[in-house]
């Protein structure tokens, strides 16, 4: 198999607090903190602060869709569902991978957006915190 140089990243695992500074082995590869693999972003110290970011910068894009489809006379039966199809799929995708190395603070901020669709009446209690203690 020939590799792509220009599509071809390179990401190295290492500890928060090592000194370390990686070298590339093979010369022409990118070398990233960060890669998005199977939609899910891994960082370098194995933190996933950008994951959930990128996960409720989403569902905020979607967010948007419900209130139009709500302006639109949509029932709250159908927004629920639309909900689950849209934002609930995405907080859940690949938890087992990933809901591991959360702190406090990332549930918190996942918990947070939940909320937000319980207090707009698009869902019922749907806590992130509920679905990482039956995964853990």
């Amino acid at each position: 198999m020939i590799v792509n140089l220009r599509k071809t990243k390179e990401i190295v695992f290492h500890r928060p607090s090592a000194r370390y500074s990686p070298h590339s082995l093979i010369t022409g590869i990118e070398q990233v903190v960060s890669a998005k693999l199977l939609g899910v972003t891994f960082s370098h110290n194995l933190k996933f602060d950008e994951h959930v970011k990128n996960i409720l910068t989403i569902c905020n894009q979607r967010s948007y869709l419900l209130k139009c489809l709500e302006g639109q006379g949509l029932p709250s039966k159908e927004l629920h569902t639309v909900l689950c199809a849209l934002i609930v799929s995405r907080t859940l995708y690949a938890l087992p991978a990933w809901s591991g190395f959360l702190t406090a603070d990332l549930i918190g901020k996942i918990d947070a957006y939940q909320c937000k669709a319980i207090r707009w009446r698009y869902s019922g209690k749907l806590k992130m915190s509920n679905f990482l203690t039956k995964q853990i």
